[in-house]
């Protein structure tokens, strides 16, 4: 199991090789309304961290918003990899 502090710099390395031009956000920064990755690079993402972690995230139980920063999607992906 690792760290919340683990998952949130993978999540940021991830995000960073996907957008090269993006220069400054934080854990608590929205990436789709803030156009950090698009829909596509969400997937890709999500796909990433399933593969990675080997979980399935079920976005069913899910707000929107509980996924669209680094802090709240490394907290699911804490819990669910549990």
């Amino acid at each position: 199991m690792q760290s919340k502090q683990n998952i949130k710099d993978l999540l940021f390395t991830f995000i960073k090789r996907k957008n090269k031009k993006i220069k400054i956000f934080d854990v608590n920064t929205n990436f789709i309304e803030n156009e950090i990755i698009d829909s596509i690079g969400f997937l890709e993402l999500i796909l990433y961290i399933e593969d990675h972690y080997k979980i399935e995230i079920d976005f069913g139980d899910l707000d929107p918003s509980e996924y669209t920063s680094i802090n709240n999607l490394s907290n699911i992906i804490y819990k669910t990899s549990k």
